[in-house]
């Protein structure tokens, strides 16, 4: 249980980190972004993620209860972070 709850409170804070970059390279007009990026790509930028820090702090408090379910979410929620529908390389495409 404490190996659970430490790996999603590492990802949780991961999650957490990500979104205060991702508003900081992108503030300012995207001035730490390439400059080819078109608007709503940065304005929309990572908007899937801002809910990460959510669902890994519901995992990890999960495993509290369950640590074998937690892990299983773990790894579903690892699987969808690889899927190209959670980024926004796929709303970009269209």
């Amino acid at each position: 249980m404490l190996a659970t709850v430490l790996y999603g409170g590492c990802m949780t804070m991961i999650a957490v980190m990500f979104n205060v970059i991702w508003l900081y390279a992108s503030g300012g007009g995207g001035r730490l972004l390439k400059t080819d990026i078109d608007e709503e790509v940065r304005r929309v930028g990572a908007r899937g993620y801002q809910y990460a820090p959510l669902g890994y702090l519901a995992i990890t408090l999960l495993a509290l209860l369950s640590p074998i379910t937690s892990l299983a979410l773990y790894l579903a929620y690892a699987v969808y972070w690889i899927l190209p529908i959670s980024g926004p390389q796929a709303r970009s495409s269209r």
